[in-house]
């Protein structure tokens, strides 16, 4: 899994040349889905980018501009996430769907390298299942995340 969070890091990095994290991406989903209705939300993600309209000493006026018009709602300044915990979480969640990817990928090389056939099969559990009854050795999660050879395994699929 460091191997998978090192890249993770240095695609966030990448992406984020400042360092910090937008407003927009300093609101948790959570919160819009609480805030707006599946209408409001839907223009949310799709404008120009949020920004603090107001502030108050406990709470900001956050606002996004979309081509059906401006969003706004009040939310608490608490669940505004830091740019450290959103830089955080968004390169533990991309490592950790990185890893679950190249395993499932890894999955189904060793089902075709075992002759084992999966048919509409694409889950990962359900391909763990077909490698089990036909008697398949694979490596957990676990084991395949920890792999030396994860990175190439990632550069074979990427």
């Amino acid at each position: 899994m460091e191997q998978a969070i090192a890249l993770a890091t240095a695609e966030y990095d990448e992406r984020h040349p400042s360092g910090g994290a937008s407003v927009e991406d300093s609101i948790p989903d959570w919160v819009i889905e609480k805030k707006l209705g599946q209408g409001e939300a839907y223009a949310w993600r799709n404008g120009d980018g949020a920004f603090i309209k107001r502030e108050t000493e406990k709470a900001y006026l956050v606002a996004n501009d979309s081509d059906y018009g401006q969003v706004s709602f009040w939310m608490p300044k608490s669940w505004m996430s830091s740019p450290d915990k959103v830089r955080s979480d968004s390169i533990q969640s991309e490592a950790r769907w990185m890893v679950g990817s190249n395993y499932n990928r890894y999955l189904k090389q060793t089902a075709s390298d075992a002759g084992v056939k999966l048919g509409s099969t694409k889950r990962t559990a359900g391909i763990q299942d077909k490698l089990k009854a036909k008697g398949v050795k694979f490596f957990s999660k676990e084991e395949f995340s920890n792999a030396k050879g994860w990175q190439i395994i990632n550069a074979d699929f990427i």
